[in-house]
């Protein structure tokens, strides 16, 4: 079972001298075809919270795109196709030059810029596939669910993640 990059999300990250803390999400709804993003209501406390752009100010905290296109300011951390090295770029982030998601290329071409923000992708799991997985390696071991849980320090938590 792997975890794959979920190709409608990303988080942001704020890169500092001693945190990296969670500006907030982007999330491409592909129903509408229009973008949201959402500020961390831990980041927009912050005293020193930085605006993620001017069509992004700290005064909300989401903001829906108007029309089906990624917000400006995210747009302008993808490098122009146009550029001679555009491939290059691409080839060294490990995507094909010729990839047209958005999220996809700020989590790899865009993903470091000249500003502190940082854009990661956000994994998901099928949770049909770990069930299976962990029935299968429970009955490899002959064990039960409880002793799973015994022997992974969950029962001694319960109700914890």
């Amino acid at each position: 079972m792997n975890l794959q990059p979920d190709p409608c999300q990303l988080e942001v990250f704020h890169e500092g001298r001693r945190r990296r803390p969670l500006v907030g999400t982007l999330t491409y709804h592909p129903k509408t075809a229009r973008y949201s993003f959402t500020y961390d209501a831990k980041y927009l406390r912050q005293r020193h919270a930085v605006t993620l752009g001017p069509e992004l100010p700290l005064t909300k905290p989401s903001y829906q795109s108007k029309v089906k296109q990624l917000f400006p300011s995210l747009m302008d951390r993808i490098p122009s196709k146009e550029n001679p090295a555009y491939a290059d770029y691409c080839r060294a982030a490990g995507i094909e030059p010729g990839e047209a998601n958005p999220v996809r290329l700020l989590t790899s071409v865009g993903r470091r810029g000249p500003c502190a923000f940082i854009f990661e992708p956000v994994y998901r799991f099928d949770r049909d596939a770990l069930i299976t997985a962990l029935k299968e390696f429970r009955q490899r071991l002959d064990i039960s669910l409880s002793e799973l849980a015994r022997m992974s320090g969950a029962a001694d938590h319960p109700g914890k993640d």
